[in-house]
């Protein structure tokens, strides 16, 4: 089991989605090692998955308790300090 557990929830994969999740990928390589799980839910080929009401959405789903960023996640050091798995 991996302690931490993300969803990137994106409307459809495009040249922007594919570079937020390169980027993902990266940082939670550099930072986590291999005890992370990322999942990818388009919604556009999963459409009876309820989405968060704004998208793009990073979702952590463990450690609990939920958390949810949202934006163009330019920033994933910010986003990370969003849900709470960076410390300042």
């Amino acid at each position: 089991m991996k302690d931490i557990e993300l969803t990137f929830y994106v409307h459809a994969m495009d040249r922007q989605t594919n570079r937020v999740l390169a980027r993902l990928i990266k940082f939670c390589d550099g930072h986590f090692q291999k005890n992370y799980k990322l999942n990818l839910i388009d919604l556009s080929k999963n459409p009876e998955i309820q989405p968060p009401l704004v998208l793009p959405a990073l979702v952590r789903e463990t450690p609990l308790p939920r958390r949810m960023a949202v934006g163009d996640f330019t920033n994933i050091a910010k986003t990370m300090l969003t849900l709470n798995l960076l410390t300042n």
